[in-house]
């Protein structure tokens, strides 16, 4: 990308008033940032969501630009990689959101479409008993090529992090601050051992922003959009994990939660959304692997498919399911780049020779 698109797409990240629905609706109707900063007033105010403030904003971009040179400079300096919406390498799974950043600030590496993502989150007022579950769910999960995202707060996010690293899984920390500041101060060591590890940190806001209160359920739809599946581990009544659990379960993820004693404060919201139906009850991270179907490391062929000769259209469908427990039928359409019908008359091949399995609600999965 050139850098004046680069500069452009920055400022639109700080105009006031612009979030990620309404710079994706302007990206779409006009195709590039610059080309948005170019666009006549009526022409801006046509599009989605795009109130009158907004769009003077656009008209008066000066101060945005000035802020986007700033970004850029901190970028260049500090080696951070900007991966766009639009990018190839941008997180799969987020992409698919409707709400998802038009740009993420990233160090080290994130999950590729095929990996295995599963979110831990809860409570920062972490327990002895909360230490403890992390610690197994964790343990139980080194040997099933999982990545590991969480907000990287206090309490249970910390603990999912230092966890993952010691039993030797890649770990994403998601932040609701800019790049130059991890939050809280304490966790420095523990962002520095992560990307040490192989895994790596991201945030959607520019460099400077405070960790203000507002920006934190920001943060939380990001760890809920990137995940397969997440675990709410100790929680309260009220707070960002309950957040993150309904966000993950819009986002159509799965949602578990372990159960913890009546009456206990951290156990509360946990409880309340095994109670009600939002929430899958697990006891052990086996319990939420064998949900998954996350059973060992992601498997190579099969020895169905060792022993067969597949046609080019049965191959390309069979490697879109590789590493990944099943996927919608639209989505082997996006991955594969088939049309419809010829995905269709695959997946019937396939099941045929015992090599696809259908599932519930449109999903296939290897054999």
């Amino acid at each position: 990308m050139k850098k004046e698109e680069l500069l452009a797409r920055l400022a639109l990240l700080e105009l006031e008033g612009l979030g990620p629905v309404g710079a994706h609706a302007l990206l779409s109707k006009f195709g590039s940032a610059e080309a948005v900063f170019n666009a006549k007033m009526h022409q801006i105010l046509s599009v989605y969501r795009i109130s009158k403030k907004v769009a003077d904003n656009i008209r008066n971009p000066v101060s945005a630009f000035k802020k986007a040179e700033k970004e850029v400079q901190f970028i260049e300096r500090e080696a951070i990689e900007v991966i766009h919406l639009d990018d190839h390498h941008y997180p799969y799974k987020l992409a698919q959101c409707p709400d998802a950043p038009f740009i993420l600030f990233s160090k080290g590496r994130v999950p590729t479409e095929k990996q295995r993502t599963v979110g831990i989150v809860g409570t920062r007022n972490i327990s002895k008993y909360g230490k403890e579950l992390v610690e197994e769910l964790t343990d139980s999960l080194k040997n099933t090529g999982v990545w590991v995202v969480s907000g990287l707060a206090a309490g249970i996010d910390g603990e999912a992090h230092r966890s993952a690293c010691l039993h030797g899984l890649p770990t994403l920390g998601v932040m609701g601050t800019g790049m130059n500041m991890i939050y809280p101060y304490v966790h420095r060591g523990l962002a520095e051992e992560m990307l040490e590890r192989g895994g790596g940190i991201i945030s959607e806001f520019p460099s400077g922003t405070k960790p203000d209160r507002e920006n934190f359920p920001r943060r939380n739809r990001i760890v809920a959009g990137m995940v397969d599946a997440l675990v709410v581990v100790e929680a309260g009544e009220k707070g960002g994990a309950l957040i993150t659990a309904e966000l993950a379960a819009g986002y159509h993820r799965e949602v578990f939660a372990y159960p913890g004693r009546v009456g206990d404060e951290f156990s509360a919201g946990c409880n309340r959304l095994i109670q009600q139906g939002k929430a899958v009850m697990v006891q052990s991270g086996n319990d939420m692997i064998s949900w998954m179907q996350w059973m060992g490391t992601p498997k190579n062929e099969t020895l169905w498919n060792q022993n067969h000769t597949w046609g080019p259209l049965e191959s390309m469908l069979l490697q879109c399911l590789n590493d990944v427990s099943s996927l919608h039928i639209d989505e082997l359409v996006y991955r594969s780049g088939l049309g419809l019908y010829e995905v269709k008359a695959g997946l019937l091949n396939l099941e045929m020779e015992n090599g696809v399995k259908s599932y519930p609600g449109g999903r296939w999965g290897k054999g």
